[in-house]
């Protein structure tokens, strides 16, 4: 029995060994990546994309079903943006709301009349403004069916060659739609059906008129814990997918899709999948079976950004909603590339990219297995247990400063006011948020099991 734990014990080592140079070597990808793509861009001129011919037209879909104080401000960044060719479509089911829009910007019935190419719930109105500086905005009045069933009303109507599906929680730089169109107009050898861009947390920043005047930190730790694990996972993991794979799209991103592809399949699901990455996925399967050669792509540029949840019991529901995501991502791209016949290297990557998004899960399991075992047994091997738990806590350590290191390549973050805030939230982070990620990756399994 000692011999079996004794080697039990080497081979829970061994795994997390190995999961940490994967993820180094991840890292390294990044980082490549995101030189590559800082390089790129240094001589870009985005005045010429502005006015190009070949900028193509952009739809921002944005379902709106709560009321709030800065309802109208919020609207408002979005229509502010740097972008020639682009049109706000808000789509709503809620009469006050209505209401509230038609006062705020001088809206007045449309001749335009939704073509139900993708049958939804019924349309009551469609509206846009008297005046001819708002004409990019338009309001859909609709019965209620859920968020993919607006969604698919605002595809209905909308004009653009491609589409961004998001909401009034997140805020938009002024240049996003410029740097999200670039990758697109840039790549001639594949069909790009999609540009994943990054988020960060908004929470502590300055805002002035929509936008950020100046980055800074919140003053609570549970935003900055969500800053730093975002940073990890982008700039330390989800570039470096890109790069190897071109085709998974960034979990917890803003996509620029393309429409006639997503009319193609149908348009959104209603779908416990994020509706971004199942209508991504709908999209490659059915280019595959077509003959084409569909991709993917990412950047690193923080193009939008969001307000993190400052309450534990939301952030542990956003949480399990990620790891339901990232589990049945993995079983539904496995069970495309099987039966569409893809060669090894995507089905390898997305066996990893499942091994790695879910290596809390297994060092986690492995240390509390270890655990019980020594408190039962009382044999001494106390030796692997602190080893794993000081493998988790120092590469975590170490990833957050080399994510924020290369962070500093696009926002800074420290100075004089905000390192001790930082700090906390580094030495904090990986044995406050981790147990979480645990517990919801746990309950994922568990309820995919059932189902």
């Amino acid at each position: 029995m000692e011999n079996f734990i004794s080697q039990l014990s080497l081979i829970i080592i061994s795994l997390a060994i190995i999961i940490l140079v994967f993820k180094l070597l991840l890292a390294l990808i990044s980082i490549s990546e995101i030189n590559k793509n800082l390089k790129s861009n240094t001589l870009v001129n985005y005045d010429i994309l502005l006015s190009s011919s070949l900028a193509p037209q952009i739809s921002l879909l944005i379902p709106i079903s709560n009321d709030s104080a800065s309802l109208i401000e919020d609207i408002n960044t979005f229509l502010c943006l740097n972008y020639s060719k682009y049109e706000v479509i808000l789509i709503t089911d809620d009469g006050a709301i209505l209401k509230k829009l038609v006062s705020a910007f001088f809206l007045d019935l449309s001749s335009n009349i939704s073509t139900q190419s993708i049958k939804t719930a019924k349309i009551k109105n469609i509206y846009k403004s008297k005046l001819l500086s708002l004409s990019k905005l338009i309001v859909i009045d609709k019965k209620s069916n859920g968020k993919f069933d607006a969604l698919n009303a605002g595809l209905n109507i909308c004009k653009g060659d491609y589409i961004i599906s998001t909401n009034l929680n997140s805020l938009l730089v002024y240049d996003s739609l410029l740097k999200l169109s670039k990758p697109i107009m840039d790549e001639i050898d594949y069909k790009v059906i999609a540009v994943s861009g990054s988020k960060r947390v908004l929470n502590g920043n300055q805002i002035k008129r929509g936008l950020i005047k100046k980055i800074d930190l919140s003053n609570s730790l549970l935003s900055n814990i969500q800053m730093l694990n975002s940073l990890k996972e982008l700039l330390l993991r989800k570039m470096a997918w890109s790069k190897l794979t071109s085709f998974l799209p960034l979990q917890h991103s803003i996509n620029l899709i393309s429409k006639a592809d997503a009319m193609l399949v149908g348009g959104y699901s209603k779908v416990i999948l994020g509706e971004d990455l199942d209508l991504i996925f709908k999209i490659q399967r059915q280019l595959k079976i077509n003959g084409q050669k569909p991709k993917v792509l990412a950047i690193p540029d923080a193009i939008c950004w969001f307000r993190a949840s400052e309450n534990l019991h939301k952030l542990i529901k956003q949480k399990s909603k990620l790891a339901n995501t990232s589990i049945n991502g993995f079983f539904k791209y496995i069970k495309m590339f099987v039966q569409q016949n893809y060669n090894i290297i995507p089905i390898l990557s997305t066996f990893f990219w499942f091994l790695l998004d879910y290596s809390y899960l297994w060092i986690g399991i492995s240390t509390i297995v270890a655990s019980v075992y020594l408190l039962c047994t009382g044999l001494i091997y106390s030796k692997v247990l602190v080893f794993l738990l000081m493998i988790a806590y120092i590469s975590s350590i170490f990833f957050t400063l080399l994510a924020i290191l290369i962070e500093t390549k696009f926002n800074v973050y420290l100075n004089k006011n905000q390192t001790k805030k930082l700090l906390q939230a580094i030495l904090i982070e990986p044995i406050y948020l981790k147990p979480i990620i645990l517990y919801t990756q746990l309950s994922a399994i568990f309820k995919k099991k059932a189902s």
